[in-house]
């Protein structure tokens, strides 16, 4: 057992972890590509940390495959790769890894987990990410629902999986199809049966795969510490150098308007420096969202914190200016942020203070499994990702 250490996890900042497509925040690769993944230590000791991969289910239960039947060598190496910051005011030091290397080689599909730990053996770091053969091609499109009362504010998908039926046992009864938008997990829909089938082809149509088409994401720049920009409105020259975001609105109540946006993803970057990195500094960001709405608790969420709510990602009440505040350590960069609520369930709830419409531009992350019996696993054995900007009305 380890332990799971919550200061240690505020000391390690700006994880990224990519597959060959550096815009997927929740990353895809096939068999045998690499990902790449990095963070910085804050305390800037140089600290070893250790690596270790672990297989799951589909359904994220680990998994009974014993670790030399998915990696080809071993884990529980040191991270030898790291740079100290240069010439910035807070210190901290950059560590990168990628898999496979000399060490360490997947040879399986499905869902894994990359954890990191201290030399203490405490786990201080953990991300997801899946590996696919593709076995299956998938078409995928977004279009509108069929009832007109979701008309506005959901987009339905289709999906479409071609597949050599006979090179795989029980094909119908083994098979199933998840969707998650934007990179996030907790948006998870999973589809056993097709709605139609021929010889080498599965359709999913059904009225049950829409999501909420939500709203744009928010974004702020902070690249440039020396002027403020249309999301920065003031900047407080102390250490760490404080930035001041616009209170932002309740858009819920606003019609939809179309900003670019990255899907909750960032960006590091530094006009102060060539090599982000190590040369881009850490700020503190002040976020606010004016009080309108029977609200409890408010969080933000993007890419950069994982999309998570937890303690730190919870804003807190400020009855005097009557809004929503707090404030973040975060390293320079480009940044998408979304202001949310909890639902019943405790889930995401982003429409409570966005809004939802169809015409919002998404990412769909398309996921295609096969449960091998045999080697007691589930593979995954398609991808594809689609956006709802290629909408098909």
């Amino acid at each position: 057992m380890y332990t799971v250490v919550y200061s240690q996890q505020k000391q390690l900042q700006t994880v990224i972890l990519r597959g060959s497509d550096p815009t997927d925040v929740l990353p895809v690769v096939a068999l045998g590509e690499a990902i790449h993944l990095s963070f910085d230590d804050l305390a800037n000791l140089e600290e070893d940390y250790y690596y270790y991969i672990e297989h799951y289910n589909k359904d994220w239960s680990k998994s009974n495959l014993f670790q030399t039947e998915y990696i080809s060598g071993f884990d529980g190496q040191r991270i030898i790769n790291y740079q100290n910051s240069f010439n910035t005011l807070i210190s901290y030091s950059n560590y990168t890894l990628t898999i496979p290397n000399d060490q360490i080689r997947i040879t399986k599909s499905g869902h894994y987990k990359i954890l990191i730990k201290n030399s203490q053996n405490e786990l201080v770091l953990e991300r997801k990410f899946l590996v696919y053969e593709p076995l299956a091609q998938i078409a995928g499109i977004v279009k509108r629902p069929r009832k007109i009362s979701f008309g506005n504010e959901q987009q339905r998908i289709e999906v479409r999986v071609n597949i050599n039926r006979n090179a795989l046992i029980d094909f119908e009864q083994r098979t199933s199809l998840s969707i998650i938008q934007n990179f996030q997990w907790s948006t998870q829909k999973t589809f056993i049966n097709p709605d139609f089938q021929n010889s080498n082809q599965l359709i999913f149509n059904r009225d049950e795969i829409q999501f909420y088409g939500q709203n744009e994401f928010l974004f702020f720049d902070t690249k440039d510490i020396r002027s403020t920009n249309n999301s920065v409105r003031e900047i407080s020259y102390e250490t760490p150098i404080l930035m001041t975001l616009y209170t932002q609105r309740n858009r819920q109540l606003l019609p939809y308007t179309y900003n670019p946006d990255i899907n909750g993803d960032f960006v590091i970057q530094t006009l102060q420096g060539t090599e982000p990195a190590i040369e881009a500094d850490y700020l503190n960001i002040d976020f606010s969202l004016e009080n309108v709405g029977d609200f409890n608790e408010v969080y933000i969420i993007g890419g950069f914190n994982n999309f998570e709510l937890n303690k730190e990602s919870q804003l807190q009440f400020d009855e005097k200016a009557n809004i929503w505040k707090t404030r973040l350590l975060l390293k320079q960069g480009i940044y998408n942020y979304l202001f949310v609520t909890k639902n019943k369930e405790g889930a995401i709830d982003a429409s409570s203070i966005n809004g939802s419409f169809l015409t919002t531009e998404n990412a769909y992350q398309i996921l295609f499994y096969y449960k091998d019996f045999d080697l007691n696993y589930d593979r995954l054995i398609g991808y594809q990702k689609i956006y709802s900007s290629d909408l098909g009305l």
